[in-house]
């Protein structure tokens, strides 16, 4: 008899966890959307126009990056193992075009505890791509950033063509050939490999 009372409470449990898993699922793995979630920006809409100071020093301005062609904002942190993962891909994409016009910037989102690893990690993963820091995530929430990665491919006319959170291996594939798409016939000629 113990094992049917056993057995009616795990028939009980069953669609109790199940739920409590659906509940939690984008806890467990990274958020996949080409859609954005309520309240972000929507494909095809304006991309929030912003300027921040680079780990390089330098001032980039969103609008005078997309006058030289597409730009893929990339939202990360120190702590982010997919991140890690993700960033030495992107670089390869970005080294094979930026030639053509085509802007890779990094947005690391790392707050007060963790923004001192920043600088370092960039230096100690030899990411030459431009980042600008966002530890009060002033420029995540014009995104409405939630999720690390969260990436962004916004054509030169400004509009949002691509939002992807999370990563999984191969995605780059997928984001370099819609980074071609919207590439100006101005530059030299890419070729994915």
């Amino acid at each position: 008899m113990g094992s049917i009372r056993f057995g009616r409470a795990c028939a009980a449990l069953v669609p109790a966890l199940f739920v409590l898993a659906a509940g939690l699922g984008p806890l467990a793995m990274p958020v996949r959307a080409e859609e954005p979630a309520a309240g972000q920006k929507t494909l095809h809409s304006t991309a929030p126009d912003f300027t921040a100071t680079g780990v390089d020093g330098k001032v980039y301005h969103l609008r005078e990056l997309l006058r030289k062609g597409p730009v893929l904002l990339d939202f990360w942190s120190t702590w982010c193992t997919p991140c890690m993962i993700e960033l030495p891909k992107l670089q390869a994409v970005w080294e094979r075009h930026r030639a053509a016009g085509f802007t890779l910037l990094g947005i690391p989102s790392d707050d007060q505890r963790t923004a001192a690893k920043v600088k370092p990690t960039i230096q100690s993963k030899g990411f030459a791509f431009p980042n600008v820091p966002d530890p009060t995530r002033k420029i995540g929430n014009l995104y409405n950033v939630r999720n690390y990665p969260t990436t962004v491919l916004i054509a030169p006319d400004g509009k949002i063509v691509m939002v992807v959170q999370g990563f999984t291996p191969g995605d780059e594939k997928e984001w370099e050939a819609r980074i071609i798409a919207n590439l100006r016939t101005t530059g030299p000629a890419t070729e994915s490999k």
